[in-house]
């Protein structure tokens, strides 16, 4: 399933490379719910923006994700609400993940990495 949905899960085969760079992760109902990423440098933030197509601005809808880790060296994520100013959610360790729910217009989150 879908991000949108709130049951089953879909892998994303694809990794999400950061190419060392500070990135935008956008998030729609259609999005996979488990996703791949790889920091390809250390240091750097991933901003989660969920944009549902029926709204405009910081939205009210749904989504749950699921972000690993999967970085070929000691390198961290720290994750942030795009949708709220970059505030920070969590850090993610190498080979570790975390689950980020997009409700009520924020971003909560479980990470198994430094929180």
């Amino acid at each position: 399933m879908t991000a949108g949905t709130r049951q089953y899960e879909s892998v994303n085969s694809t990794t999400t490379d950061q190419g060392g760079a500070d990135t935008d992760l956008t998030i729609t109902a259609a999005s996979d719910k488990l996703q791949i990423v790889d920091a390809g440098g250390s240091a750097n933030t991933l901003d989660l923006i969920f944009v549902d197509d029926g709204e405009t601005g910081v939205t009210t809808g749904f989504a749950e994700v699921y972000l690993q880790n999967e970085s070929n060296a000691d390198e961290q994520i720290t994750v942030r609400d795009g949708n709220n100013s970059d505030n920070p959610l969590g850090i993610i360790d190498q080979n570790s993940g975390g689950w980020f729910r997009f409700c009520g217009g924020q971003w909560v989150s479980s990470t198994s990495g430094t929180n």
